[in-house]
């Protein structure tokens, strides 16, 4: 039969993590030293309106609507949004209350972090149902970084390259889990690590990608050829490369050669 042909690039997530309310109003930055891909602005603006960067810049003005703040000479840059986050400040999300999570928000926006998704490591099914329950509470709070979803770092990986994931909490690619995952997390989940040469993975990792969840490969043994089927299935990015996963190996391409050189795919280093 021939070759099942590969997916169209990921579409974008849907749901909580593009915000479905604009501010009413537009919003103009004034006195500020912009951070850019290439300078600092000295006494420079910036016009904001319907959720978007519309102009920056040292001349930049407002309609007669907008909000005016004064950065006062402060530094405007953009904020850093984490993806693979598992806790923070003496908190592991795995087991945090909401309050608790709330407060790790709170203390990641105080180093720059706008956004992030809170990542559990492998459990039982019940206990990530429960976790996955505690992270949207969470997210309803005002104030700190924003949740912008969940990253599941498992239970769907190799067990030769589970570090610091339990061995007992590890499990075989499941789309019925999967599936109830999803449901469970009402539209949050965003991104998942698994190991694509596990049996059952491709079915996995596509039905993943049709809904809008972000797919990496991760504490894996993949070869290069295993990846690609992976990549084929919906696989847009590698998680934290080099870190529990196939190393270089001069007779045999893996994992790594194939994330380096496979332009279909991000990487990310820890």
């Amino acid at each position: 039969t021939p070759a099942e042909p590969p997916p169209p690039p990921l579409r974008p997530p849907r749901g909580p993590l593009y915000p479905t309310t604009m501010p009413p109003r537009p919003l103009l930055i004034r006195n500020a030293r912009i951070l850019t891909p290439d300078q600092v602005l000295p006494r420079s603006s910036v016009l904001l309106a319907e959720g978007r960067i519309r102009s920056v810049g040292p001349s930049v003005t407002g309609p007669v609507d907008a909000e005016i703040l004064d950065a006062g000479g402060r530094l405007l840059a953009p904020g850093l949004i984490d993806i693979h986050i598992n806790g923070g400040f003496g908190t592991t999300f795995s087991d945090a209350t909401p309050e608790a999570i709330h407060a790790v928000s709170v203390g990641l926006l105080k180093e720059g972090v706008t956004g992030y998704l809170p990542t559990l490591l492998s459990l039982p099914l019940g206990r990530t149902v429960a976790a996955i329950k505690n992270i949207i509470v969470a997210a309803k709070n005002e104030g700190g970084a924003r949740i912008l979803g969940i990253h599941l770092e498992g239970p769907f990986l190799n067990p030769i390259r589970r570090g610091a994931h339990r061995k007992s909490h590890l499990r075989p690619p499941s789309l019925p889990e999967l599936k109830i995952l999803m449901q469970e997390s009402r539209g949050f989940l965003r991104m998942m690590t698994l190991a694509p040469e596990l049996p059952g993975a491709g079915r996995v990792i596509r039905h993943g990608w049709q809904h809008g969840v972000l797919m990496a490969a991760g504490h894996s043994q993949a070869t290069a050829s295993e990846l690609g089927r992976g990549v084929d299935a919906g696989i847009a990015h590698v998680t934290h490369l080099f870190n529990a996963m196939r190393p270089f190996h001069h007779r045999e391409e893996g994992i790594l050669d194939a994330a380096l050189l496979d332009d279909r795919l991000s990487c990310a280093l820890i």
